[in-house]
């Protein structure tokens, strides 16, 4: 019996030292941080070395762990989709208006005004987007939390990493 309890102390030693050791090596991962850059017409995205088309972006964000992130993203691309509505009506009646004989100035006036009412609605899911990302650099910069954790309450040891594995 006393051998037994001397090799689950090991274990449990080996874990901490390797939990600790591991969470100085890999604390930090900032090759993960996406950036944003004013673009002609929006905002390009990158990560590390990489440029990432939108859909690149949103699969990063989805595939977070946390969950304010994904609901952040979700809500965007509900955003881009109802704002791709009107814009599309909105092109379509300036288009038509402008090219009819004679020209139909209520076609264009209230095509621009669809697609100014799209380009709000765009805006609104860019604001989500990039709470997003912020939520998320701030989840690749902060160290996490590592090594172990008595929990009195319930006689158990809780251990953090850094990765995944």
């Amino acid at each position: 019996m006393g051998t037994t309890i001397k090799t689950f102390e090991r274990m449990i030693a080996l874990c901490v030292l390797i939990s600790f050791g591991s969470g100085r090596v890999l604390a930090q991962d900032s090759t993960r941080v996406i950036s944003e850059r004013p673009a002609f017409l929006g905002t390009s995205y990158s990560q590390g070395n990489r440029e990432l088309t939108k859909d690149e972006l949103e699969q990063i964000l989805l595939s977070s762990i946390d969950r304010t992130t994904v609901n952040l993203t979700s809500a965007e691309r509900s955003y881009s989709t109802v704002a791709f509505i009107p814009a599309f009506i909105g092109g379509f009646c300036v288009g038509f208006g402008a090219f009819s004989k004679p020209m139909n100035m209520t076609l264009i006036v209230s095509g621009v005004v669809s697609i100014v009412g799209a380009y709000i609605v765009q805006g609104a899911g860019d604001s989500d987007l990039h709470r997003a990302i912020e939520r998320y650099n701030t989840d690749v910069l902060m160290p996490p939390q590592v090594g172990s954790l008595w929990d009195t309450r319930l006689g158990s040891l809780r251990m953090g990493f850094s990765t995944e594995f």
